[in-house]
């Protein structure tokens, strides 16, 4: 199990990264690498995104109940105006 502590660190080295190549921002959208600094579990098929800034609170965007380690967390709304799931096989 990853712990708060673990997260932590893992961010900090991200930071550290981030700041060696002279990024203002790191956008993730890797489940397993948002899993790796928040501990947030998101299903497979499912929206992820942690903006990660060199001092600010990362931000998670995602539609999993998981609560993040230290982002802010702001919940992915879906809107059947604009979400029409498509068969991988084209419907056909």
């Amino acid at each position: 199990m990853l712990t708060a502590e673990g997260c932590a660190g893992r961010l900090a080295r991200v930071r550290r990264m981030m700041q060696v190549r002279g990024w203002d921002a790191l956008v993730s959208v890797q489940p397993g690498t948002v899993n790796s600094i928040e501990r947030v579990l998101v299903p497979n098929g499912h929206p992820v995104i942690l903006w990660i800034e060199p001092e600010a609170a990362p931000l998670l965007v995602t539609d999993s109940s998981s609560e993040p380690v230290q982002a802010e967390r702001e919940p992915f709304a879906y809107s059947e105006a604009f979400w029409t799931p498509i068969p991988i096989d084209g419907g056909q």
